[in-house]
């Protein structure tokens, strides 16, 4: 008995205080291990991620004592750990440990303020908030948006200052919607909640939100949204433009002019008010020219009468749009258009001649009406009634040679003029049959549905008459028209966007061709198109590249190059002996002709698949054409004289905008290859998370120069692989790429040579950015 208790005793005096010295060991280890990381808290190096793994060993068996997981001290420090284990994995497998720490908050009182526990538990809290956000990243760059928003949605509650989380949240939240509709609910109410706090709205606010009343098929709700939007940034391009849209799509033009006139009296500044006014003033006269067809004789002189009052206030609204902003190829066209009609009604009037010098004036600095006001041009032309600058726009476009330009002799030319009713003044035999009218992209029967998956599409075709083509128009909006054939880009709402293509002959007479452009999610086609395999199987992301270097020319007045399919090479084994490009995925054209370029870009824009990646590169001459202000490659066949062999900064963005792919990178080493940029150098910005980036589309370019000559052996190309050979970071943005590079261009290069990096103009970037991929 007396053994026994002595036994006990010693148990009490020399084991227990052990145990217990072993815990506060252990929690110490955990101290400091936790400190270690928190002095690098951003850091995902070999040191941190040791740290932390010994950090939560040591605070683990902390844990295990009842007693002292008890303690408000080690709950703060097995929160911040396990939040600190989770972000340092940073997909959603961390989640239980995050979701582990947020339950052990949630049952602390929080500290009195100005204490060393007080400031722990904000370390620990700011870290779990890190943490959810990469769960949340990880979740969104699978498109699991639902997944994706309760991790944001936890971030946010951790720190509800944070406005920027709550526009993530929102932006979930829209993306969750849109792959599911029964989330929208949920989305409108954070949408709402935005709209009525003090957080400072860009117009996508208001754009995804009338995007989701829609949804919700709450038409007046969608419409009165971005009527606040319209208000509070009258001058958004975007807004005005979606507002016409919706309006259009429910025969409320009327409403959507009543709407612009209240808002341009107090904002009467921007150019995008008049501008849309003018659009929706075409719609009423699209209608009257429609309606007019049918209507009996009584009813066509009043028809008449107000299609002419709509044309003075169309005038009024684009004149106004034009004086603001001259330099909009949009509003440059809208003006151009309603006076190329103008031009036909007066061609054999008396109208005085400074009317029709100012007419003539704005279709002659309008680059894409040019071929369709030829005639009325000429006229101008031959009575000397332009302006010394429409002169020279003229004689630059058409290149004022004898029997070689397209001004003057051609036979293609005097064709339409002799044809044309412009330039008939006596001619009783009238057309009275409609154009012929033919859809060549989207695939899609009259009457029939095609499915995409694109913010915008672009709709083109042919249209032939005898008396000429006057215009094609798309949903009231002129396409560009040369030799026959159109081309024109339409945005896209989620769900059916009803498409009407007109084509308008000489006679003014009309053929009409419907069809409508069903807008889905990029997940939800990919379902439906693989069915079978949608439960099981993971699509396979490839890197595909398209290198070009042109250095022999075909015609010798374009002077040979040294250097460019020996860089265009150089780049293309790096590519595939560094970065994630199958040999297969990588196709070298080395003085390709224009036809060759094109077929190799249209097979990619059928082969490549969404979560595919496309690079291209070009090497090679390169031409500024200042009228139209647009930049040129010159591929094998380019002849010097000849810009109809040439490839246009906007062929090239119209094969882009044609590829699925999420992220394209456009890499040009030309001269003048600056022109193809909406946006330049954001690289100030401050970065987002990799999963970020590669989770948002992307179409960046990354060029040798601005509007500038550059040389042959190329200093661009030099840095450009210098950087790609020497990187040693797994993921490499194009945006880190530029910033290595562009410095060294500037300072080595003879001519101090000003590389560019921004947005092609045009195209569906949502701010992601193109991920160089080391190999393993």
């Amino acid at each position: 008995m007396y053994k026994a208790r002595y036994l006990i005793f010693l148990y009490f005096l020399l084991v227990i205080p052990n145990i217990l010295f072993g815990q506060k060991r252990e929690l110490q280890i955990a101290k400091d291990n936790f400190d270690i990381f928190w002095k690098r808290p951003n850091t995902s190096d070999e040191a941190n991620l040791n740290a932390i793994a010994q950090a939560k060993s040591a605070i683990d068996k902390v844990w295990a004592n009842e007693k002292m997981s008890k303690q408000q001290e080690v709950k703060i420090y097995k929160a911040g750990i396990n939040a600190a284990a989770s972000w340092l994995e940073k997909t959603e497998k961390s989640q239980p440990l995050a979701d582990s720490a947020l339950a052990i908050l949630n049952t602390l009182t929080v500290p009195k303020a100005n204490t060393y526990e007080h400031y722990l538990y904000g370390v620990a809290k700011s870290i779990l908030k890190s943490a959810y956000g990469a769960i949340g990243n990880s979740y969104g760059a699978k498109s699991n948006y639902k997944s994706a928003y309760a991790a944001y949605e936890n971030a946010r509650m951790l720190d509800p200052t944070d406005t920027d989380l709550v526009l993530i949240s929102a932006g979930t939240a829209y993306n969750a919607a849109i792959q599911d509709h029964a989330f929208t609910p949920i989305a409108r109410e954070k949408y709402s909640k935005i709209l009525n706090s003090d957080i400072k709205k860009t117009d996508d606010i208001y754009i995804q939100f009338s995007a989701l009343c829609l949804i919700a098929k709450d038409t007046t709700a969608a419409i009165e949204i971005l009527n606040k939007g319209i208000h509070q940034i009258p001058n958004s391009k975007e807004l005005l433009g979606r507002q016409f849209l919706n309006h259009y799509k429910l025969n409320l033009i009327p409403s959507f002019i009543q709407q612009i006139n209240t808002v341009a009296k107090t904002n009467p500044g921007g150019e995008w008010l008049p501008y849309y006014l003018g659009r929706a003033y075409d719609i009423l006269i699209e209608n009257i020219n429609h309606r007019y067809q049918y209507a009996p004789r009584n009813e066509q002189s009043r028809l008449i009468e107000e299609k002419n009052g709509y044309l003075v206030k169309q005038e009024q609204a684009f004149r106004k749009a034009f004086q603001i902003n001259s330099n909009d190829a949009d509003i440059a066209a809208g003006l151009g258009g309603f006076y190329l009609e103008k031009a036909i009604k007066i061609y054999n009037t008396g109208i005085n001649v400074t009317d029709k010098k100012r007419i003539a004036d704005i279709l002659a600095q309008t680059d894409h009406l040019l071929d369709q006001s030829y005639p009325f041009l000429k006229r101008a032309s031959d009575l000397d009634i332009l302006s010394e600058s429409a002169q020279a726009n003229l004689n630059l476009y058409y290149k004022l040679k004898p029997n070689t330009g397209r001004f003057g002799k051609t036979p293609e030319k005097l064709s339409y003029m002799q044809n044309n009713t412009f330039a008939k003044s006596n001619d009783n035999q009238l057309d009275s049959q409609p154009p012929e009218i033919c859809i060549s992209t989207p695939s899609v029967k009259e009457g029939g549905t095609f499915r995409y998956d694109k913010a915008s599409i672009t709709i083109s075709g042919t249209t032939a008459d005898s008396s000429g083509i006057y215009a094609v128009y798309t949903n009231g909006k002129e396409a560009r028209v040369s030799s026959g054939k159109f081309t024109i880009n339409v945005p896209l709402v989620f769900g059916d966007n009803p498409i009407t293509v007109s084509s308008v002959d000489g006679r003014m007479n009309r053929k009409e061709l419907k069809f409508v452009v069903h807008r889905e999610s990029n997940l939800q086609i990919a379902e439906e198109a693989n069915t079978e395999k949608a439960a099981s199987a993971t699509p396979q992301i490839r890197y595909v590249a398209l290198i070009i270097g042109v250095q022999n020319y075909k015609d010798k007045e374009v002077e040979t190059l040294d250097y460019p399919n020996k860089n265009a090479a150089a780049f293309a084994k790096l590519l595939q002996s560094s970065y994630k490009f199958a040999a297969g995925d990588i196709r070298l054209l080395k003085d390709p002709t224009r036809e060759q370029v094109f077929d190799v870009l249209d097979s990619l824009s059928h082969a490549l698949q969404p979560q595919d990646n496309l690079l291209i590169f070009y090497a090679g001459h390169g031409s500024w054409d200042n009228a139209r202000q647009q930049g040129y490659w010159f591929l094998a066949d380019a002849k010097k004289d000849k810009r109809s062999t040439w490839v246009s900064n906007g062929d090239i963005r119209e094969s882009i905008i044609a590829m699925k792919s999420k992220h394209i990178l456009l890499i040009s080493d030309a001269c003048f290859s600056g022109s193809i940029f909406k946006t330049r150098s954001g690289i100030n910005a401050a970065p987002l998370p990799i999963q970020d980036l590669y989770r948002l589309p992307s179409m960046r370019a990354i060029t040798s120069g601005t509007l500038e000559t550059v040389p042959d052996n190329s200093v661009f190309v030099k840095f450009l692989l210098q950087q790609l050979e020497s990187n040693k970071e797994k993921y490499l943005t194009a945006t880190k790429l530029f910033s290595n590079m562009r410095e060294q261009v500037i300072y080595n290069s003879p001519k101090h040579q000003i590389p560019q990096y921004g947005t092609i103009s045009g195209t569906n970037d949502q701010g992601g950015d193109f991920i160089f991929i080391l190999k393993d």
